[in-house]
């Protein structure tokens, strides 16, 4: 699983360098400096969508490591990793994350920080889960209808095709429970 999540940070990563300077979308004044941003509403809607939808995960998913068992915390362990991933790659396009996280996914980190550790804690967190990886979905979907810039088209189809794999691991977690 490692070695998808390292083969799927390359693959987002290269795609932005190939493109950066054929499509004259962005500069990289300094080496190891972020690009600009795509300037496009519709990109700039996606970046932060993504970003915020990855960073209630990524909230959740810290919990979760500690607190839930097994499979989920595997689980839970390989989000955490995959969300890091994701925000790295948005920022070397120069977007950035918000700094702090919304009211219901405080809510719900408060609830997974207070529920006994057990099939109740695992059942809470994947549920918040699969309706976070559903939002998570409809962004990548939206996008692809009206985007252009053709990184963040390759970012959408490659977060979209992990999006549904952990949507068919979120649904055979829980019938394990």
């Amino acid at each position: 699983m490692l070695r998808r999540n390292l083969i799927i940070a390359l693959g987002l990563v290269l795609p932005a360098q190939a493109w950066a300077q054929p499509q004259g979308k962005t500069t990289d004044a300094e080496p190891g400096r972020a690009a600009a941003p795509a300037a496009g509403p519709a990109e700039l809607r996606h970046a932060n969508d993504t970003l915020a939808a990855g960073m209630s995960s990524l909230a959740m998913s810290e919990v979760a490591v500690r607190r839930a068992s097994g499979d989920i915390r595997q689980f839970a362990e390989f989000e955490v990793a995959e969300q890091r991933d994701v925000a790295a790659v948005l920022k070397l396009r120069g977007h950035q994350a918000q700094q702090s996280i919304d009211d219901p996914t405080r809510a719900m980190v408060d609830r997974l920080t207070t529920t006994n550790a057990g099939e109740q804690l695992d059942a809470a967190y994947l549920t918040a889960q699969a309706e976070g990886h559903q939002r998570l979905l409809d962004i990548q979907q939206a996008y692809l209808r009206e985007g252009q810039d053709p990184h963040s088209r390759a970012v959408a189809m490659l977060i979209k095709g992990r999006v549904q794999e952990h949507i068919q691991l979120i649904g055979r977690l829980r019938k394990k429970d």
